[in-house]
């Protein structure tokens, strides 16, 4: 395994798969690139999660997915009202990279 060369200036986006649940059947992969926010502006994020429409919420923090179906508001909000879990799911594996430094200190 290739060690990652380690830069005191944080890359402006990075890549996870994130496995959203589908009703009746298993968990579909997602490849998603997510926005880097520095620790000023993530607590910010964090801070105003609550009351915001959750289509809102991930078009903020995805810049792209590996989906047929074009990154934008409407189809945002259509994963949203289509898979209840998704939007928890997507968020929730955001907020666990951006903080998993901290982890176990």
């Amino acid at each position: 395994m290739a060690k990652t060369k380690f830069s005191l200036n944080a890359a402006p986006t990075f890549t996870l798969t994130v496995a959203v649940p589908v009703q009746g059947g298993a968990d579909a992969e997602i490849q998603i690139t997510f926005r880097h926010k520095q620790r000023k502006e993530f607590a910010s994020f964090v801070e105003k999660l609550e009351g915001r429409k959750q289509s809102e919420v991930l078009e903020e923090i995805i810049a792209a997915w590996d989906l047929e179906d074009e990154l934008n508001k409407a189809n945002l909000l259509r994963l949203t009202d289509n898979y209840m879990g998704a939007s928890e799911t997507i968020i929730g594996a955001y907020v666990d990279e951006m903080t998993r430094a901290r982890r176990g200190n």
